[in-house]
């Protein structure tokens, strides 16, 4: 199942004229070879069926209609799947490139066309584009939508035994639990629980790695509610269940815990708790692979709490070590860890009097970083740019 191939006859930047311009292909290739196929298929069947009466004997004639019949059925249904699969990869398209109600539109049509399909593949394709809905629906806000989506989808991937089949429900199982929390449906947490009851435990890691990620979101949801309380004994419960264990995606989901947990007491107020907790993650998962990104901003975060703990000095030390991590990436220099490093320590060097380091800092935010990369930051940069030529008198 094509998943990550651009469909044919989709440019890079046209994916609006992909499926048109398919069916056009399609016609115009597709039908002749079929014709010529039908035509070989008959004439083959004349062959077979001449010495016994040929064309003049009803069985003959029988025998002809039906393989004409069986050839017709099969094109039409192998059609139905190729275009099935082709509108999938091109709503993937859209809805990577933010374009989410095109996107909808075409996951509408592939689970439209693929309901009543029989086939493996079909019902794979199905699951995904019902999850892959689901999630559209959810970020344009119709969330009743989305919930039914995934009420759907679960019922469609139960009775697998093996590891896909089960991964698969979970995710479904966690996506209808998030739905409800931000619904503000009571039934939310007693989802989210479920999901860790029942696959928390499996033998197969990436069936774990469903219920790991479940207590994150469910913390992440609690933390956005103000529940930080709650936030924090749920993080914790991630750290107590999988913190032996060996798989790198649940250990990195276990460091993001330990971030969130961090997080958690900065808003709460509480800096050296912040601290501390990151500082944990720094020292426990800074040489594993699948954990880097949390370690970075881990690393942002503690450069800003010390920042405003008045320790200028480790702060910049840790903003300096962000900003070194992808010295020669150049994709490296717009990513968001960059502009809040960047910005941070041009907070810290206005905080030592070094304003002249510190506009260098915030300009080099503006200069390097569009709106959609790093509003915030580039706010700020541009408000502390202003401040500061405000103090020294530029214009």
């Amino acid at each position: 199942m094509p998943l990550t191939k651009r469909p044919f006859g989709m440019g890079r930047h046209d994916t609006g004229g992909g499926i048109p311009q398919l069916r056009r292909w399609v016609r115009r290739k597709l039908a002749p070879i079929a014709l010529a196929v039908a035509v070989v298929a008959l004439s083959t069947v004349l062959w077979i069926v001449e010495p016994v009466g040929g064309l003049s004997h009803p069985a003959s004639v029988a025998l002809v209609f039906l393989w004409l019949l069986f050839l017709i059925v099969t094109l039409v249904a192998e059609s139905r799947g190729f275009f099935a699969d082709v509108e999938f990869a091109h709503a993937l398209a859209l809805e990577g490139r933010g374009r989410l109600p095109e996107a909808e539109r075409n996951y509408g049509h592939v689970i439209g066309h693929l309901r009543r399909a029989r086939g493996e593949k079909s019902r794979e394709l199905l699951r995904h584009s019902l999850l892959h809905r689901c999630y559209v629906l959810r970020d344009l806000g119709r969330l009743t939508e989305a919930l039914r989506d995934a009420d759907e989808l679960i019922p469609a991937c139960d009775g697998g035994d093996d590891a896909g089949s089960i991964n698969f429900a979970g995710v479904g199982r966690t996506a209808r639990a998030d739905i409800l929390m931000r619904l503000g449906d009571d039934r939310a947490r007693e989802a989210f629980e479920d999901v860790i009851v029942r696959y928390a435990d499996h033998q197969d890691a990436s069936v774990r790695q469903v219920a790991a990620f479940a207590i994150n979101k469910l913390g992440t949801r609690l933390d956005e509610s103000g529940d930080y309380v709650g936030a924090l004994a749920t993080y914790d419960l991630a750290v107590y269940r999988f913190c032996d264990d060996p798989d790198p995606v649940i250990r990195s989901a276990v460091a993001t815990a330990i971030l969130n947990r961090g997080r958690a007491y900065r808003r709460m107020g509480q800096p050296l708790e912040a601290v501390n907790e990151y500082e944990r993650v720094i020292g426990t998962y800074a040489n594993e692979d699948k954990a880097l990104s949390t370690v970075i901003w881990a690393r942002t975060d503690v450069g800003l709490c010390l920042t405003a703990l008045g320790r200028f000095g480790e702060a910049l030390d840790r903003f300096d070590e962000v900003l070194a991590t992808g010295a020669h990436d150049p994709a490296w220099a717009h990513d968001l860890q960059v502009a809040k490093a960047l910005c941070g320590k041009g907070l810290a060097l206005t905080q030592l009097g070094r304003t002249d380091e510190a506009q260098a800092l915030y300009e080099k935010v503006i200069a390097s970083f569009r709106e959609d990369e790093a509003p915030a930051e580039l706010r700020l940069a541009s408000e502390k740019v202003a401040a500061l030529r405000e103090t020294t008198g530029e214009v």
